[in-house]
């Protein structure tokens, strides 16, 4: 690998963390789920083996298909080389087709998924260890349930609605997850045998002490950020409940099937995710009096009082501070809101909510700055530019925070500046309470549901190592694997292929209701679509001594990422000096430009396509897959072995 400095090239011998990197997807994704395996697997029609890899790391593989935040993608090569302009592999919408066919929602037989799990333990475990409690059944609470009931501890999870899921049941609407589909995985995980306790508020029902008398070892915080934060704006708490509501509080009723009010003329205040979410629920929701209690499909109120809101003229308006360009939300979530007839007022800000006994309308003002010249966040407003948005509702997405009711009994429990659980960041174990852990946004911040499952198997070891006294180490094996280049060659048309997007529900009808807006591939489209990877586990790997310095391979090259420079022309680490010296015999420094020549590749570009090793007239070119394993073992196991790097990996001729 190398980059233009002044020296002017400075470069890295190839390791094994290098090599790993490379491969975008897995390393963005936090639980390093190896999404080019299963998208590789799709494109080959091999669709059991793209799920058993999705499941593998990862206990909601089939909700991540649908919602996933997608890490994997803004890392993927397909979407930072020049091969097209249309975008990354679309990762996310490719493991909902391999678990459509194989996930729990088309199994019989719930317990077939646990056994793709590649999580230490069983997937029939004998329950013979500690007990252990979990403070809330959202992703992050059953991650951490389902990893030790592998190990055979006797998990409870204790959560304070009726319903289970947290944040995925409450916080995203129906539209974009089945509840079906959540409560299949979380049925799937309560066959590990985790004790699943509905409607218990651990603070209220039962405190953490009692559940220690009761013989608990060790107590799992997973309770996310549930509260909505309230808005400072002048008249916001006078009509709160009079017209002003908590965006996280919407979504959360919604979700549960009860009636929610809002009016016809809505404004929604924040520009994040939630905000987005909000904006295009209330789009779809206005209570009328008595539809609450209709028949219900699946228990879902919001499927049919969605269809007589139909005709129910409204308009909804969002304000926030930064520009279009700075929003924290997706893009996706933006346009699909916009194309649901959601307006958007950028750079604006709410001074005062306006009304006597209930809201009447918002007094805005345009924002100049967010940040003030000390660099502190203080909006700067421009005078003049007053303006009077007239609603009957506001809705407040500005933030969300922890309900600490949980800690009766342990109040002293150490917390943040940030208003977290203070833990360990390596076992999550919290500082001035050893049995107690943390996961999830209580213990990280608000992040994506991927973060949460990633901290709950991280926690799930720390609990681990708590109870039984042992530590345990990551130990990482890789090793290159020759391809033959006679049948080397990448898919027909993979280079042409663009990213298509799943299909979706017409927008004129998808404002009308809660069916699921997003359809899945064809055959065919995830065929295609899974082609388009740029299989970034191969590597090109020259032979110095074999090559004669033609050329051929550099002018072939379709994303010019080779490079022949005098040796004198790059710099790098030790590594890189010890190379060079072990070479030419003599340091670096006493070189001159014609003593030896460097052959650089840009590997962050590379599309695969062979094209240079297909040229090279003395066949010192291959292509090489990178194989990787890591596993976690007791420390006193492990066998100190040394990877050192290919020595191919950078040609040097003399």
């Amino acid at each position: 690998m190398a980059e233009e400095t002044k020296a002017p090239y400075r470069v890295k011998v190839p390791d094994i963390d290098y090599w790993r990197g490379k491969i975008g997807c897995q390393t963005g994704c936090p639980v390093k789920t190896d999404a080019r395996g299963y998208v590789i697997a799709i494109g080959e029609g091999r669709y059991e083996d793209a799920y058993a890899i999705a499941r593998a790391p990862n206990p909601f593989a089939s909700m991540c298909g649908r919602i996933c935040g997608c890490p994997c993608e803004t890392k993927c090569t397909r979407g930072n080389v020049g091969v097209d302009t249309s975008g990354p592999v679309s990762i996310r919408a490719l493991k909902r087709f391999a678990t459509e066919q194989y996930g729990v929602e088309n199994l019989k037989d719930l317990h077939k998924s646990l056994e793709y799990s590649n999580a230490r333990g069983s997937s029939r475990p004998v329950l013979d260890k500690e007990k252990i409690a979990v403070v809330g059944g959202g992703v992050a609470g059953m991650t951490a349930a389902h990893d030790l009931a592998r190990l055979g501890y006797r998990v409870t999870v204790f959560e304070e609605l009726e319903i289970p899921g947290g944040q995925m049941a409450t916080g995203v609407p129906i539209y974009r997850l089945s509840r079906e589909l959540m409560n299949l995985e979380i049925a799937a995980i309560c066959e590990l045998g985790v004790d699943l306790r509905l409607g218990v508020s651990v603070g209220r029902d039962v405190t953490i002490p009692q559940l220690r008398e009761e013989g608990y070892k060790a107590f799992i915080i997973a309770a996310g950020f549930m509260a909505g934060r309230p808005s400072p704006t002048p008249g916001a708490e006078k009509l709160r409940g009079k017209g002003v509501h908590i965006g996280i509080d919407l979504l959360r009723e919604v979700n549960m099937g009860k009636p929610y009010h809002v009016g016809e003329r809505c404004v929604v205040i924040g520009g994040g995710n939630v905000a987005m979410d909000v904006v295009r629920m209330t789009v779809r929701t206005n209570v009328i009096p008595g539809l609450s209690q209709l028949s219900k499909p699946k228990n879902y109120a919001m499927t049919d009082i969605s269809r007589v809101l139909a005709s129910k003229a409204k308009t909804i308006d969002c304000i926030f501070g930064e520009s279009r360009a700075q929003m924290n939300a997706d893009e996706y979530e933006i346009e699909e809101a916009i194309l649901e007839g959601v307006k958007l007022h950028p750079q604006t800000w709410p001074v005062e909510i306006l009304g006597e006994d209930h809201v009447t309308g918002i007094l805005t003002k345009k924002v100049k700055s967010l940040i003030d010249a000390t660099g502190r966040f203080n909006p700067q407003l421009i005078d003049g530019t007053e303006k009077v948005i007239e609603c009957d509702t506001v809705i407040v997405s500005i933030g969300q925070m922890v309900n600490w009711n949980f800690l009766t009994g342990i109040e002293d429990l150490a917390k943040t500046p940030r208003g977290t659980i203070d833990v360990d960041p390596e076992t999550l174990q919290s500082t001035n309470h050893p049995d107690v852990f943390a996961v999830g946004d209580i213990a990280v911040g608000a992040r994506l549901f991927i973060d949460g499952i990633a901290s709950a198997q991280k926690c799930a070891v720390g609990v681990d190592e708590f109870l039984t006294g042992k530590s345990f180490k990551l130990v990482k094996r890789g090793y290159m694997r020759a391809l033959p280049i006679v049948n080397y060659g990448m898919p027909d048309k993979y280079d042409a292929f663009i990213r298509q997007e799943p299909p979706e529900r017409e927008t004129h009808s998808r404002a009308a209701g809660f069916d699921l807006v997003e359809f899945n591939y064809t055959e065919k489209a995830a065929r295609e679509q899974g082609m388009r990877c740029l299989r970034c586990h191969v590597n090109v790997v020259f032979d110095a001594e074999k090559c004669i310095l033609c050329g051929l391979c550099i002018n072939i090259c379709p994303e010019s990422i080779l490079k022949m420079v005098p040796v004198t022309d790059v710099t790098g680490d030790a590594d890189v000096a010890a190379l060079i010296e072990a070479k030419y015999g003599v340091p670096q420094e006493e070189l001159l430009p014609d003593d030896g020549t460097i052959m650089l590749m840009d590997g962050t570009k590379c599309i695969r396509c062979a094209l240079c090793a297909k040229i090279c007239p003395m066949d010192c070119i291959s292509m090489e897959a990178f194989e990787y394993e890591e596993s976690l073992v007791p420390v006193e196991t492990i066998t100190r072995t040394a990877f050192p790097p290919v020595p191919t990996a950078a040609g040097y001729k003399s």
